[in-house]
């Protein structure tokens, strides 16, 4: 369920109530309500979540857009890869809240700024880590970037992201804050119904510990293609 309103100054409020079983399932048009979409960490096939989101909106000028979204979900059949393919670790039951702050700044020319701020608080409430955060799932999360965007459809990124320390699963202690740099470069032709992305994540190879004791990530590049129908 959902509830979406505009007074006549002050942005736009939106709400929404849900309830999804199987986030786990793979989806081309992942469900929304009013436009707003959960969280999903990782879900084993029975999983489940519920709970609200709250978000606002606004536009001030024509050139800067802000926004605030809360989101309180309460997770059961949580499942991670330990990177052995005998063991997962599982969580029967878990709470998640996480608000997030946005600015997005149009310059001009094709060229726009953007930042934005997540704080997250997660809670084990059921199974051998009770009372523990959620594994590689950290408390802040900070991004600042630049893109270029013309009518021809072609857009290319840059983005600075730092993570804060997080939880690395049973015996292992935390994943240490990091500094990552992500570029990217997409092109949509034939009116937006193919796309064609490249990433290259982690440009400068910054060491990304995970969590369970799996070996380190560096530099990435990721090649994606879609159709629209």
């Amino acid at each position: 369920a959902g509830l979406a309103w505009r007074p006549p100054v002050g942005g736009r409020f939106r709400a929404a109530a849900l309830r999804e079983a199987a986030p786990a399932s793979v989806s081309l048009a992942p469900a929304t309500v009013l436009g707003l979409a959960p969280l999903r960490p990782g879900f084993a096939a029975g999983g489940e979540l519920w709970g609200g989101i709250l978000r606002w909106d606004a536009d001030l000028g024509a050139r800067l857009h802000l926004a605030v979204e809360h989101q309180s979900l309460r997770l059961e059949g949580l499942s991670w890869d330990t990177g052995d393919l005998l063991v997962e670790f599982g969580v029967p039951r878990a709470t998640l809240h996480a608000t997030e702050a946005t600015a997005n700044l149009w310059l001009g020319g094709g060229f726009g700024l953007s930042a934005g701020l997540v704080h997250a608080q997660s809670r084990i409430d059921e199974g051998p880590a009770t009372g523990r955060r959620l594994p590689d799932a950290p408390d802040w999360t900070a991004r600042a970037g630049i893109a270029w965007a013309n009518p021809a459809q072609i857009r290319a990124s840059l983005d600075a992201i730092w993570t804060s320390d997080a939880w690395a699963g049973p015996g292992e202690g935390r994943l240490g804050p990091v500094w990552t740099l992500d570029a990217g470069l997409s092109w949509e032709p034939l009116e937006k119904r193919l796309s064609l992305a490249a990433e290259m994540r982690n440009l400068l190879d910054a060491e990304l510990e995970r969590p369970f004791g799996q070996a380190p990530l560096g530099r990435s590049i990721w090649l994606t293609a879609a159709v629209r129908f």
